[in-house]
């Protein structure tokens, strides 16, 4: 197969139904023994109507189409170009199904012998690449693509694609390619086929090191050094190799947290966004590692964080000050590591499921490159995730294997990043005597939830569901398979009935009735221990047996904190949306190892509100020094307008056509971008309908679902030269929105969290300091260096009437607050 011709095919089209829409242009790039050899390109005029969204995205007019042949004119043409080529393409459902239905129209019968899906390839040889839209794997993996969604750049890129990931397989071992090549069979592109071609005519090596039979990387830690350096030469190596200016702030601010890990103090340090307070802390972290041989231990408020602050900056740092050799790591929970037991559980299931399918292969090539064996890098979403986990439950122990290598490595390091969900769990692991919190705005928020163990109806249900009472191909009918079929109607009875009793169980918690979920919850504990005594030493039980075993711990631990009167209710007026959340005393234990320490440091770009730290009283504040570093025209160049003439959010039809207009107002004049931020989906999927029902852009309009990720958004949003972006506040969270010199971004309300109804003291301790931190995160989005400028349009008049107006207000200025009408809004627009 490798030594046949691979026909590269794109396609623009007029929409995504091959039913209705036109193909307006075709290529084909050409590919044989690993080189592009020719191409075919041309335009077609069969569309009556290009779509504004199409020539937004594809520049491609009815001019430019006027006077290129039909379809049928070149269909023998492109026929016989295809017909004894493997017909390949990026995400082949689409551009095979509408050449189909071309071909079909002009009488001909279309289907490729042989087929290949750039997508899919791309997912398993690259599984850790966190987008596998076309043009981002193109600037990932450094392939040419000019002109993003025209045909040709589109298809040049793809066959430049594949040819990477032959290469990619030609450099697997043996044994891994085997494994793939056996899974493989079950996807419906002819992936198989290009595997056994691999095996056949190609020599790979054996495995270098195996674990448990898998080909996995060798360890490699890094090594003690000797390489002294001050933190004046760390800090001009920075600013050289990023060419950026250097800042008195930032500078002093190093020095700041240096001087307290040197003199074992605490200390809580609120500095301004964009002064570089990553940096800072690595700064004086490696200095003083570096100085003293003692281990500093820095987490972030997020694990997307934590990976930016190791590769991104502290990886870098070093190279560019030649301290590669200083022994730095990250350290997280156990269960972001892989375990090698479940991946053979994994690679046991006999599954045509594609998703099964998919993650067995991606895991398999992933831990052939995997230094870590950290699952972020592989960032399994939705169902990949469901299935590592359900083949995780039925395993009877842990390996540990890549975590405990991890903690090892920690052990040895001078410098390890963590985030604050396993501050705790790394305190309780290694011996580090300093702390740094960063982005410690949030630490107190997460360490609350880390404290808890929330169970939900849906998340236990699903659970179940993966035992298959129903026939299906599960747990139960593989038991089954291999024991007395009689046994079957007794083991659907006990699993119905338990199926049944989680019903009781959370109708009972929905109003309450402790003593009647409590007496549930004892009975499916001996529904379960019923089934463990009827299968235990029966064929092939393990599986099924410690399944059982994990959701029994997750039951019997909601029915110990209802007896200890240890949980809360998160209530709704639907059963299966209520949820049990049990105490599981992590705080005690992580602020049990902070009086250990020697020295701390919190630091955040928002730390203080209305000149007080009071809301971190929890985190020992009392032991602990203040300190601003503040930067008065931070904002300077942000404008902030508030409309007065639009109706209040309970009127909500009237206050969605005010936003609405203000949006087409500013569309009008300005005809850039936008991002409008939503406190809830709930409104923003009501102004999307109401902007789809409206007609009244010709532009984009993108929405943020429950799933999407902020990453996945930024890139919709940056390959459109004009759209309208509806997205919650979680969007600004670790983004930078770059190439846009004028930002806007329009918040529907001050971005409080949802009401918790525990009073007043409750409000200015937590929700206020929580909506501040949010807001001054979102005007950060726009405001990142002295150079830009840009304005947050607040519908939301109650920041000028209450007494916390000044929290949110710090750094702005009176000239910049514009508080007005449309005329106003039309004045302030005209100016820029």
């Amino acid at each position: 197969m490798l030594d046949s011709c691979f026909a590269v095919v794109d396609l623009e089209t007029t929409g995504n139904d091959p039913l209705k829409d036109h193909i307006i242009e075709l290529s084909i790039v050409f590919v044989k023994n690993n080189e592009v050899i020719s191409s075919y390109s041309t335009l077609l005029s069969d569309a009556s109507d290009i779509p504004a969204f199409v020539t937004e995205l594809t520049s491609i007019t009815l001019e430019d189409i006027k006077g290129a042949p039909k379809f049928n004119d070149i269909s023998n043409e492109v026929y016989e170009l295809l017909e004894n080529c493997c017909f390949i393409a990026h995400n082949i459902e689409f551009d095979l199904n509408f050449l189909k239905v071309a071909f079909q129209n002009t009488g001909i019968h279309f289907q490729p012998h042989l087929t290949l899906d750039t997508v899919d390839l791309s997912k398993i040889f690259f599984p850790t690449l966190s987008s596998y839209q076309l043009g981002m794997l193109s600037e990932t993996l450094n392939l040419s693509l000019k002109h993003a969604h025209r045909a040709y750049d589109d298809a040049l890129a793809t066959a430049k694609l594949f040819i990477k990931i032959l290469e990619r397989i030609n450099q697997l071992d043996k044994e891994t390619i085997i494994r793939l090549y056996n899974i493989s069979k079950y996807l419906e592109t002819n992936v198989s086929d290009l595997l056994f071609a691999s095996l056949s005519e190609n020599n790979h090596r054996d495995a270098d090191y195996t674990v448990q039979s898998l080909s996995i990387q060798h360890p490699k830690f890094n090594f003690e050094s000797n390489h002294k350096i001050t933190i004046e030469d760390l800090y001009k190596n920075f600013i050289d190799q990023n060419n950026f200016k250097h800042r008195q702030d930032q500078l002093d601010l190093i020095y700041t947290i240096y001087s307290a890990l040197k003199e074992n103090k605490n200390i809580a340090l609120e500095a301004y966004t964009g002064l570089g307070k990553t940096e800072a802390i690595l700064i004086a972290s490696i200095v003083y590692t570096n100085e003293t041989k003692q281990h500093v231990l820095i987490s972030t408020s997020k694990k997307i964080l934590q990976d930016q602050m190791y590769y991104q900056s502290l990886i870098r740092l070093l190279e560019s000050s030649k301290l590669n050799e200083l022994p730095v790591s990250m350290l997280k929970g156990k269960t972001n590591y892989v375990d090698i037991d479940t991946i053979l559980k994994l690679l046991s299931f006999k599954d045509d499921n594609y998703e099964i399918v998919m993650l067995k292969m991606k895991l398999l090539v992933w831990l052939t490159e995997t230094i870590t064996g950290d699952l972020g890098e592989i960032s399994l979403k939705g169902p990949e995730r469901l299935y590592y986990d359900t083949a995780h439950f039925q395993i009877n122990s842990n390996d540990n294997y890549f975590y405990n290598r991890a903690v090892e490595h920690a052990k040895n390091s001078r410098i390890c990043i963590t985030n604050h969900y396993f501050i705790e769990e790394c305190l309780s692991e290694l011996d580090n005597k300093y702390l740094i919190v960063d982005e410690a705005h949030q630490v107190l928020n997460t360490v609350e939830r880390q404290s808890i163990t929330e169970y939900k109806y849906m998340d236990l249900k699903f659970l179940l569901s993966q035992i298959g009472i129903n026939n299906k191909d599960k747990m139960l009918k593989e038991y089954l398979e291999h024991n007395d079929i009689r046994a079957k109607d007794f083991l659907v009875r006990m699993l119905t009935d338990l199926n049944k009793t989680i019903d009781d169980v959370f109708s009972s918690l929905r109003i309450e009735e402790i003593k009647r979920a409590i007496q549930q919850l004892n009975h499916s504990n001996y529904l379960i221990d019923f089934v463990l005594k009827s299968i235990v030493d029966t064929n092939n039980y393990e599986s099924l047996y410690n399944y059982l075993k994990h959701f029994q711990f997750k039951l019997k631990d909601m029915q110990k904190s209802l007896t200890l009167d240890n949980y809360t209710i998160h209530q709704d007026n639907n059963y299966q949306k209520t949820a049990l959340l049990v105490n599981n005393n992590s705080k005690d234990r992580l602020f049990h190892h902070l009086k250990g320490l020697h020295g701390q440091v919190l630091i955040s770009g928002t730390l203080e509100v209305n000149g007080s730290f009071n809301h971190l009283e929890p985190w020992f504040l009392d032991e602990f020094d203040t300190k601003i570093i503040a930067n008065d025209n931070l904002f300077k160049e942000v404008e902030l307008f508030i409309p007065n003439d639009i109706h209040d959010l309970n009127d909500r039809d009237s206050y969605i056509e005010d936003l609405v207009d203000y949006l087409s107002t500013y569309h009008s004049i300005k005809e850039d971008k936008v991002i409008v931020l939503f406190t809830n989906y709930k409104l923003l999927n009501e102004v999307y309908q109401f902007l789809l029902d409206g007609e009244l852009f010709d532009i984009p309009i993108i929405k943020q679902n429950k799933n999407d990720t902020p990453s996945k958004l930024l890139l919709q949003y940056n390959q459109l030269q004009n759209c309208i972006l509806l997205a919650t506040e979680s969007f600004t969270e670790g983004i930078n929105l770059e190439n846009l010199n004028n930002r806007t971004i329009f918040l529907t309300k001050l971005p409080f969290p949802v009401p918790t109804g525990k009073g007043f003291r409750h409000f200015y301790k937590h929700d206020l300091p929580d909506a501040v931190f949010m807001f001054r995160q979102i005007v950060g989005r726009i405001k990142r260096d002295d150079s830009d400028r840009g304005r947050v349009v607040l519908f939301d008049e109650r920041l000028l009437e209450k007494p916390y107006r000044n929290a949110f207000l710090k750094y702005f200025n009176e000239k910049s607050l514009i508080h007005g009408d449309r005329t106003a809004f039309i004045e302030m627009l005209s100016r820029l």
